[in-house]
């Protein structure tokens, strides 16, 4: 996963810096060694991660840089915008896939169909 988002930040004249967290007690020296050197902090969905959220969105807070997480209730609590699945939205995709496959559609000709990237805080509206 990382070499694509390096890839992806590349192609778009970003450079991407990682900083691995593993819990609670990392994050401030995690987020002290992004200071002044970052845009942005992203989150992937890393349960150690999401344990420790509240602590990450206050230091994000703190040292003024925005956070983008993979998990809706973190917006709530402080981060700037979240970029995550809509289960239910999922859910009901699946099942029109399904339907059609029923009916005598290709698998793979449903799934190319039914697939469709969602946006930064569709979660918001």
């Amino acid at each position: 996963m990382k070499e694509s988002l390096v890839s992806a930040a590349e192609n778009m004249g970003v450079s991407l810096d990682t900083v691995y967290i593993s819990g609670k007690d990392e994050i401030d020296s995690a987020v002290g060694a992004l200071r002044g050197k970052t845009d942005c902090i992203i989150v992937n969905n890393n349960m150690e991660v999401m344990h420790a959220m509240d602590d990450l969105i206050k230091m994000s807070l703190r040292s003024k840089i925005p956070l983008i997480t993979a998990n809706e209730p973190s917006v709530v609590k402080g981060a700037l915008a979240t970029s995550a699945v809509d289960c239910f939205k999922e859910g009901q995709k699946a099942g029109k896939m399904a339907v059609s496959i029923l009916k005598g559609a290709s698998p793979s000709i449903a799934a190319e169909a039914s697939y469709n990237r969602g946006t930064l805080g569709e979660c918001f509206g």
